[in-house]
């Protein structure tokens, strides 16, 4: 057979292979590249497709080792060799095949990929130690370089970065794709990239106001993961901070689907609902928290109270007030509160009663405006007159107190 027979048969015996090697049918490939070796052994394409047919073979390893000497500086070449020695977690022979790809090669990417690759193996089969995490650094930075667009590796520095604790140049180096907020980025994230890393940076951004880029590292979180609870919350916080009550509560209630005994969505959705103005679903928060929470209700039977009245619910404010007052015999505010329920429901003695102990536990302001009330209730508007000259002189930013002493005022000129 002649020169130009023979690569004419070689080369459709290589592009027969290739062509079943598309099909996926490795064994009819390798037979053909086997073929095409046999009239010309010096052919490197051949040898390369050979071996990549046979990657799980031993024999793999002994065809990418002889188009390393057809090629000794050939990027796909050495390249090949090197994912070849990844698989098999050869470390030293990885390492190796990737430092001559760099020296061959230094604007190929492949290189400092496979040497971060290397180095983050760490040691090979006698157990000598390879790198730290510095030569790994150093790797994704060149290819950083090499690649300023290449997202995976972006992530892949971030998590080296918040793995050695540097976490303002992790920060930094987040920033452009934070700012960018493109959604392409969310499968590019790394399934073992740290989460808890996005929601602290998501914080930074909400408490310099930078709320779209708090956001978008939300929408990460939760792209990844939709039932984390902290992003769950932080996003139901910064839309009740920024005015959208109801999507707020939509995030807040969805935490609560997933985790229905988490007392912080709990006690976030409460207070989502006392800003949309809805008592009674509040105080139905409020006592979940303290099922979850018994240490807590001592607190919160004043909330409930102030909720109770708020919703027109006198009888369950008042039933509140006297659990507060129970629980906690010195705090004034549900004796407050059952002297303004007492003085409704027109039960003046024991208004009476309550507030001259209100009066020697702390006089106050807001103790003077209830007495007042109740002498303006009996009829006696010289001594309301009197007390609400008292509670203005307690507190002069007492309106209530104000407004009150001038219509007694205008009446007794009368």
């Amino acid at each position: 057979m002649d020169e130009l027979a023979a690569k004419q048969t070689t080369e459709a015996l290589v592009n027969r292979g290739r062509e079943f090697l598309q099909a996926r049918a490795s064994a009819a490939a390798a037979r053909q590249f086997l073929r095409s070796q046999l009239i010309a052994p010096a052919n490197l394409v051949a040898v390369v497709n050979h071996a990549l047919c046979d990657q799980q073979q031993p024999k793999a390893g002994k065809l990418f080792y002889r188009s390393s000497i057809l090629a000794p500086s050939h990027p796909a070449v050495l390249a090949n060799l090197g994912a070849y020695f990844a698989q098999s977690s050869d470390c030293s022979n990885m390492l190796r095949a990737y430092r001559r790809l760099a020296l061959a090669a230094p604007a190929d990417a492949r290189g400092g990929k496979g040497l971060a690759k290397a180095w983050l193996i760490g040691c090979d089969r006698d157990g000598r130690i390879h790198g730290a995490e510095k030569h790994v650094h150093e790797c994704l930075r060149w290819v950083g370089v090499l690649k300023p667009n290449d997202q995976k590796i972006r992530f892949q520095r971030v998590q080296l970065l918040i793995a050695s604790g540097a976490m303002d140049a992790a920060h930094a180096l987040m920033a452009p794709v934070i700012a960018a907020g493109d959604q392409s980025i969310q499968a590019m994230i790394p399934d073992d990239f740290d989460l808890g890393f996005l929601s602290v940076l998501a914080s930074d951004h909400w408490m310099e106001g930078r709320l779209t880029e708090a956001f978008v590292c939300l929408d990460l979180i939760l792209c990844r993961d939709p039932t984390n609870a902290t992003a769950l919350l932080q996003r139901g916080i910064y839309l009740r901070t920024g005015g959208n009550l109801f999507a707020s509560r939509d995030s807040l209630r969805l935490l609560l689907i997933t985790r229905p005994r988490y007392s912080a969505g709990m006690n976030g959705l409460k207070i989502t609902e006392v800003a949309q103005n809805l008592p009674i679903d509040a105080i139905r928060r409020l006592r979940q928290c303290c099922v979850l929470n018994p240490l807590a209700f001592v607190g919160a039977v004043t909330e409930m109270s102030v909720l109770g009245f708020e919703a027109e619910e006198p009888k369950f404010g008042k039933k509140m007030a006297i659990r507060g007052i129970l629980a906690s015999p010195g705090d004034c505010t549900n004796y407050q509160f059952l002297v303004r329920y007492l003085i409704q429901n027109r039960l003046f003695k024991p208004a009476g009663h309550l507030l001259a102990r209100l009066e020697f536990m702390a006089l106050s302001s807001l103790t003077c405006n209830l007495s007042a009330w109740l002498f303006l209730h009996r009829g006696e508007y010289k001594a309301a007159e009197k007390r609400f000259q008292q509670a203005i002189d307690l507190n002069s930013c007492n309106v209530s107190a104000r407004v009150n002493l001038s219509m007694l005022q205008l009446k007794s000129g009368e």
